[in-house]
This record gives structure tokens, C-alpha cells and sequence, in this order.
């Protein structure tokens, strides 16, 4: 009968077992998921001048010593570019010195180890703004300049002097110096 009792008890120990392992619940819990896209960062400038005669390209000025000349390029950095750090490089005929001459705007550093390259870093909140490259937009025809050097390029012994301009962009990021960035494009 203990035997009886025993195999009755243990039945009855299962069927309990059993509903209540029927009625437990863990507790669980599960995110939603994270979706990750992937855009492509970009630098995008351009360089204007609305000032002289001519083409965009090709633009001419008459020199009177003394004057002031308006020349205004503008470097724009687009909206939505990365922060970046800007170089313009200014190309000066050999004679240039002699008739013009002319500083860089506010804001700009010269490239140290380079001739006539400038820079600026530009951050995400000044992008979209146009960076004058000459102070006033002007250069300035020397006021020694005499008669006797003016008629030299009119007769075609000497070159009109010229002043060129070119800008270059590269992102900032994982760039931490000015220097290396212009390795990045050194032209």
C-alpha cells in the first residue's frame, strides 16, 4: 500500500508539475530595430569675379598709377559641404610687382613654404557665405609707375602684367593640419 501510495502521490506531484509549468511565463523583451544608411560627404566651391571687361575667364583692367582698381574673386563654399580647409593660389605675372599691387582679405593665412598660397578653415555654419580673396576687392596701381613703363606694354616690349586666381578645397576631417591638407591637392 505505501508502494501504492507513493506511485499515487508522485502521479499526483506530475499532473501538478505539469499545470504549473504549463502557466509559467518568463519575462522577455525585444528592440526594434536600428537602421544605419550611409551618405556620401562632399566639398563643393566655386570661384566668381564680377568685376572688368572681358569674359569671366579673361578679365581685363585698365592701370592708372595711383588708382585703385575693383577686383573682387569670391571663393563659396556650397551648403551642405563638409568643413574644410580652403587654399587660393595666386598667379602673378613676373611683372606684376612693378605696376600692382594688392593683400589678401581678412581671414586668410599665408601658406607657409608656399608662394602666394593662402588658406582659411571653414566650419559647417559659415558654408554657403562667399570669402572676398583681396582686402576691399581692390588692388592698387603703384603710384611710381611712370609714362616710360606704361608705353613699353603698349609697344609690346613688356607683358601686361596679369593676376590669376585658383581655389582649392579639402575636407577637414582626419586632416589635423593645414599642411597636410595641402599635400592632399598640391596642384
Amino acid at each position: 500500500m505505501k508502494k501504492k501510495a507513493m506511485i499515487f502521490l508522485v502521479a499526483l506531484l506530475m499532473a501538478v508539475s505539469a499545470c504549473a509549468g504549463g502557466t509559467l511565463a518568463y519575462l522577455t523583451d525585444t528592440t526594434s530595430s536600428v537602421s544605419n544608411t550611409f551618405t556620401v560627404g562632399n566639398v563643393d566651391i566655386t570661384l566668381t569675379e564680377s568685376e572688368g571687361t572681358k569674359t569671366a575667364a579673361d578679365r581685363e583692367f585698365k592701370m592708372v598709377p595711383g588708382n585703385e582698381i575693383k577686383k573682387d574673386p569670391l571663393v563659396e563654399v556650397a551648403e551642405g559641404s563638409e568643413d574644410c580647409w580652403l587654399f587660393v593660389r595666386v598667379e602673378k605675372s613676373d611683372n606684376l610687382d612693378d605696376f600692382i599691387r594688392y593683400e589678401a582679405a581678412e581671414g586668410w593665412s599665408a601658406l607657409s613654404g608656399e608662394d602666394e598660397v593662402y588658406y582659411r578653415a571653414v566650419n559647417a555654419d559659415s558654408q554657403g557665405k562667399a570669402f572676398p580673396v583681396l582686402k576691399d576687392n581692390r588692388v592698387f596701381v603703384r603710384d611710381d609707375v611712370t609714362k616710360g613703363q606704361m608705353d613699353e606694354i603698349v609697344g609690346g616690349k613688356v607683358k601686361e602684367p596679369s593676376l590669376s586666381f585658383t581655389a582649392y578645397a579639402v575636407q577637414k576631417a582626419n586632416i589635423a593640419t593645414v599642411d597636410e591638407a595641402w599635400k592632399q591637392i598640391e596642384p
